[in-house]
Formats: C-alpha cells, sequence, structure tokens
C-alpha cells in the first residue's frame, strides 16, 4: 500500500514536471511568434567559421557579412527591401537568389539571399541569410532597412531560444553556442563545436539509458523480493551499479 502511494505521488509529480515544460515550451514560442522577424548578425572568420556577433562588438570589415532573418514575417520583412527576379515568399526552402538591397532608387549592394522554410531551419521558422560585402557602412544601411520594414534585432541568444523551443537543439547543445561565441583558442572551439553537434547528448543518452535498465531491475526486484521469482542476475545488478 505504501509502495502504491509513493508511486502516485511520483506520477503526479512527473506529470506536473511535464505540464509546466509544456506550458513554458507554448508561451516561449507565442512571444516569439507574436514578435516577428528577429535579426542576428553574422560574421565570416577564416579560423572560427561564422559566428553571431555580440552587442558590444563592432561590424568588423572583411570578405563578407551574413545577415539572419528569422520569424513569421522574415520573409515579407526581407521583400520590402530586396529586389530579385521574384519575391522570397515565393521561393522554395535550400535556394539562394541574386538581387540588390535597395531604398527606394538607390541600391545598398547586391547580395545572395538564402531561403529557409519552416522546419527546415536553424530556429525551425521561416528564415533568411543575406550575404553581403563586408563593409561596415553597408552591414549597419541593411540594418536600418530590416527595422524600417518591420524586422527588429534579435535579443542575446534569442536564436537559440527559438532553436531550442522549435526542439533543434537540446540544452547541452544550446549551451555549446555560447561556448563557441566565447571560444579564443582552437582547442575551446574544437570542444564547443563537438558539444554543439551533439557529442555530449549522445554521451549522456547512452548513460540515461543504462540508468533507465538499472532503475527497473532494481524496482522489479523490490516489487518481488519476496516472492522466489528473479527477475535480474544479482551479478548484472552490481555491474550495471558499479559503472
Amino acid at each position: 500500500m505504501i509502495k502504491n502511494n509513493d508511486k502516485k505521488r511520483n506520477d503526479l509529480f512527473l506529470g506536473a514536471v511535464l505540464f509546466l515544460a509544456a506550458a513554458v515550451l507554448f508561451l516561449g514560442q507565442h512571444v516569439f511568434r507574436e514578435k516577428g522577424a528577429a535579426i542576428q548578425v553574422l560574421v565570416k572568420d577564416e579560423e572560427f567559421g561564422t559566428y553571431p556577433l555580440s552587442e558590444d562588438q563592432e561590424i568588423p570589415i572583411g570578405e563578407g557579412n551574413i545577415l539572419a532573418i528569422s520569424g513569421g514575417e522574415a520573409f515579407a520583412v526581407c521583400d520590402r527591401i530586396f529586389r530579385g527576379r521574384r519575391p522570397l515568399a515565393e521561393a522554395d526552402g535550400y535556394t539562394v537568389h541574386y538581387g540588390t538591397i535597395a531604398e527606394g532608387d538607390r541600391v545598398i549592394d547586391d547580395v545572395l539571399a538564402a531561403v529557409f522554410r519552416a522546419p527546415h531551419s536553424y530556429t525551425g521558422e521561416n528564415s533568411v541569410e543575406i550575404s553581403c560585402h563586408g563593409s561596415s557602412y553597408i552591414v549597419s544601411e541593411i540594418l536600418r532597412l530590416l527595422t524600417a520594414a518591420g524586422g527588429r534585432m534579435a535579443q542575446p541568444g534569442e536564436f537559440t531560444i527559438r532553436a531550442y523551443l522549435a526542439g533543434k537543439l537540446d540544452l547541452s547543445q544550446a549551451e555549446a553556442v555560447a561556448d563557441i561565441i566565447a571560444s579564443s583558442s582552437r582547442a575551446a572551439h574544437a570542444l564547443a563545436a563537438n558539444q554543439m553537434r551533439g557529442g555530449y547528448s549522445d554521451a549522456l543518452e547512452g548513460l540515461c539509458e543504462k540508468l533507465l535498465e538499472l532503475t527497473a531491475l532494481l524496482e522489479l526486484e523490490l516489487d518481488f523480493s519476496e516472492e522466489e521469482v528473479e527477475f535480474a542476475d544479482r551479478a548484472q545488478l552490481r555491474e550495471a551499479r558499479q559503472r
């Protein structure tokens, strides 16, 4: 009887945790949908690859930069300033389109716009990545036009939060994104990149499976300890516990 009551309490607690987690995910997705299109500047680096620019960093001068726009209004916002053969809203996912960014008759830059349709993007949302020349003035002008067209600058870590809420990243991978941005050496970058690609997640998943197996065997042994039925080899239990 006591065991049944403990099991009911555990089930109720687990149910409450799952309900709260589902509520947080729902509210987070709802909040970001209401905020329309978020903009993030991605910087190309020969050593560390492409990484998001933080608020306290200046836009560097280099070979080129990428402006990522994500959210339900991403295509509409970009089409207000992008001039190509056809609107990006009509383009297929995983396609790249040549065009110009213009303000009226004034051309700001020749760009390439990559289109990603939900859920097949980093954030799991409709997204556009605009590749432009590596001029801080050009990037600033495109940012100004995007915000005037209805977009807004993303909050720190917002794209990663969007990806997590969409199920594109787990917590370990989301943490690794911050480590990649903060990495200052090749070793630190390699470690964070491995974690972001799921290296730690795969190892943790294996450990969780072993723990679940051990828990199941222990519960069977406890429930039927007074009966002459052996569900698990005691040597197997000791070995699993030592691991």
